[in-house]
């Protein structure tokens, strides 16, 4: 691959709370042919047109959180040197694996979305840097009193807790 070439290579990283408007921004650029790699999570009735996630990604994720202590509802911070933990070089290598068995290599652009990503985009930076690709980050903005809304709705969680 060329240097011109391998610029066009990125992993687009969507990153956004539960219920901001992820999945509807994902699913446009998977329109626009950006790979989600095999293992798609399926539609649900509080998503019906999709969550244009990868189920494998997501539960890298949750395993990673809890092996930290943490889950993606939690509003304390990874712990300081999360980064360093022994988990974390377990989990880059989940991921780069995923990654390389999932996604299809010709495709210049990669997408990862999962609300869990906000917390773990140090990581992604790196895994972006092992597979050879360009990092970029589409951030999606709701109003936290939107968003506890659409978590009281749907999950039934505190409307506290979802600010």
């Amino acid at each position: 691959m060329s240097p011109d070439e391998d610029r066009f290579q990125s992993i687009l990283i969507v990153a956004g709370m539960h219920r901001s408007g992820t999945s509807s921004v994902a699913g446009l650029y998977h329109l626009m042919g950006a790979d989600i790699g095999r293992s798609v999570m399926p539609p649900a009735d509080d998503n019906p047109k999709g969550f244009f996630e990868n189920e494998n990604i997501v539960f890298a994720h949750d395993q990673l959180l809890a092996s930290l202590g943490r889950s993606w509802d939690m509003d304390s911070p990874l712990p300081e040197e999360w980064l360093a933990a022994p988990e974390t070089g377990m989990a880059f290598k989940k991921l780069c694996g995923i990654l390389e068995f999932e996604f299809d290599p010709a495709q210049p652009v990669w997408m990862v979305k999962d609300p869990r990503v906000s917390l773990l985009l140090p990581l992604w930076t790196r895994i972006a840097k092992a597979m050879g690709r360009q990092i970029r980050v589409v951030t999606l903005l709701r109003h936290p009193e939107e968003v506890a809304t659409s978590l009281l709705a749907r999950e039934g969680m505190l409307f506290e807790l979802g600010v």
